[in-house]
């Protein structure tokens, strides 16, 4: 008598140990994302005192419960620079990674946030390190700022 295997067993996905695991993990991926950005910035630079402040930038990612923009080395309002005093094209970038940071912490504490939207921000400045072949000085020498005390300035490539 001959008696048949017994069927395939169908693996189901295991349960999240907690609620919102998924959520929680995104928003994990997100921030290292971020401080991969910051350490990217540092390290296409050879000026110090524009690393030092990316890595500032990079250990302030973490909202640690709370959205301070005290913690950050340049503090914004939003996405792009108000100050028609300063146009230079790092003020405009130090705003710009400043504003992705903060929506990180809104994502994160508050939940009012849109990944796509801060992923957004963070391809434009990838784009911006690519441009000059990773060196930052070159890709900010070939950008123009853009806009106007409405709006705000932001970085524009010529």
């Amino acid at each position: 008598m001959h008696i048949p295997p017994p069927p395939p067993l169908i693996t189901a996905p295991k349960p999240p140990l907690f609620p919102q695991a998924r959520k929680m993990q995104t928003e994990k991926q997100l921030g290292d994302d971020i401080r991969g950005l910051c350490c990217r910035l540092a390290k296409a630079t050879v000026i110090p005192g524009w690393q030092d402040t990316f890595w500032r930038f990079r250990d302030a990612v973490s909202p640690n419960g709370a959205c301070d923009p005290s913690r950050l080395p340049y503090q914004t309002s939003g996405p792009n620079g108000p100050n028609s005093r300063d146009l230079s094209p790092l003020s405009c970038l130090y705003t710009r990674l400043s504003w992705i940071i903060q929506c990180y912490w809104r994502l994160c504490v508050h939940g009012t946030e849109n990944e796509a939207h801060i992923r957004q921000y963070m391809a434009d400045i990838e784009r911006l390190i690519e441009f000059a072949g990773g060196k930052l000085e070159r890709a900010l020498q070939q950008c123009d700022v853009a806009g106007d005390q409405r709006t705000g300035y932001w970085l524009e490539v010529k």
